[in-house]
């Protein structure tokens, strides 16, 4: 019997990738590698149990299988497949028909920048508050087409996501592919177990992945030296292009939350965290500082400005209160997670964008961006759409014109009673 994980859970992730960072920072020291801070540590050592905690809680706490709209109901030929389909269909158009007028008002996309010799920088990319909705839309797309690629197996619905990710890489935005790729991710977990060999594959890809972002690093023009870098590691200044970047942009991040910790002075204000939920344009006038070199916190190294999800946190209500507060954003995750588990369609819908926040929360705070915050009213809207086709559907149906596509399949469950067979890895 083969032996299987569910990496959807959050928990796990987190505690997975916070240990992995906490030991790769220590073992391997490069040139701007500071001292732990022991307060640091400790908190991250805390959220790491604290996670398990809640989510055993929550496991036991939240509502079993209800009667309602089902995830099992998105399945080859289904009403619910079809309704979901022209639901993403309709905002890729809308994503479509708005996306090239941020390319015209940018003036061409960042890859073409680069080849050009262009002063501007990835970030001048887009038209201020509408990338973000923009992005969101992407992300929703995206996550969308890849569950109805594993409840179908209709390898079509590839080409949309793969299409999506091209416009990332144009964007040369590693933030942006990083979002894109956690957020499928998180479908695919929840839908699907991990076994040992796949954990492997996962492992290998992982390291690909890093490569590759310092590869992007480079063709950016981003100016890093690499001898300097690396320290007493010349080994790593030896590996091959991008090796070095790459495991700097992973250890970095906690490495300036150990610089910044003995200089923190928390205003105990909801400065930083109250800023990353209001629209660009809002954020440019109430906040100027922020994106101008400001940080939540001192950081080691400009090249190197990431500080993890808890700097923004920390800053605005010092070290208990980023802890506490990250123990009220593993609840909601937690309960959207198992609710997701449990078969509910919305909270799978809603649910890659908390994922990818638990992923990439060793870099940034994605958890209080307000493309995060706002992602469930697209699962919402999905739902009104849902229930308008099916008060259309009943009312064609109860005068005898229901359209075939439209037609319930045999066997397929539309509403899952109380007590049904669970999910594969279903909580």
């Amino acid at each position: 019997m083969k032996r299987a994980f569910d990496f959807s859970r959050p928990d796990l992730v987190f505690g997975v990738l916070w240990s992995l960072v906490l030991v790769l920072n220590a073992a391997i020291p490069i040139s701007f590698t500071v001292d732990a801070d022991p307060t640091v540590q400790h908190m991250v050592i805390f959220n790491i149990v604290s996670f398990f905690v809640i989510y055993q809680v929550v496991k036991l706490l939240a509502p079993r299988r209800q009667p309602g709209t089902h995830v099992d109901a998105v399945q080859e030929g289904s009403w619910d497949a079809t309704v979901l389909s022209r639901f993403l269909k309709l905002l890729l158009i809308l994503w479509g028909s708005i996306y090239p007028v941020s390319i015209l008002y940018s003036g061409g996309p960042p890859f073409l920048w680069v080849l050009h010799g262009s002063d501007k920088s990835y970030g001048d990319f887009g038209v201020p508050t509408f990338t973000g909705l923009l992005n969101m839309i992407r992300a929703f797309v995206l996550s969308g087409y890849v569950l109805l690629y594993l409840q179908t197996k209709r390898r079509r619905y590839l080409l949309v996501p793969l299409f999506l990710i091209f416009t990332a890489l144009l964007e040369i935005s590693r933030g942006a592919i990083l979002v894109l790729l956690s957020q499928a991710l998180g479908i695919v977990m929840l839908r699907r177990n991990v076994s040992l060999k796949m954990l492997a594959r996962l492992a290998v890809m992982g390291v690909i992945l890093v490569v590759a972002f310092g590869v992007i690093g480079d063709f950016r023009g981003t100016p890093v030296d690499e001898e300097s870098l690396a320290g007493e590691q010349e080994w790593l200044g030896d590996a091959p292009p991008g090796v070095l970047i790459g495991f700097a942009y992973v250890v970095s991040p906690l490495n300036n939350l150990y610089y910044g910790a003995e200089s923190l002075q928390p205003s105990y204000t909801p400065y930083f965290t109250f800023a990353t939920l209001l629209p660009t344009i809002l954020r440019s006038v109430l906040f100027p500082d922020i994106g101008q070199g400001v940080y939540p916190i001192d950081i080691k190294n400009e090249a190197f400005n990431a500080t993890t999800f808890y700097s923004p946190l920390a800053s605005d209500f010092g070290w208990y209160g980023a802890g506490a507060v990250a123990c009220l954003l593993q609840f909601i995750c937690a309960y959207v997670h198992v609710r997701a588990k449990r078969g509910s369609l919305y909270f799978t819908l809603i649910y890659p964008p908390l994922y990818m926040s638990v992923v990439l929360s060793v870099f940034y705070m994605y958890f209080f961006s307000l493309v995060t915050v706002c992602y469930p009213l697209l699962g919402a809207l999905y739902l009104r759409y849902r229930n308008a086709r099916l008060a259309r559907r009943e009312s064609l149906g109860e005068s005898g014109s229901l359209p075939p596509e439209s037609q319930p399949q045999p066997g397929t469950v539309y509403d899952a009673p109380v007590g049904a067979e669970p999910l594969p890895g279903a909580v």
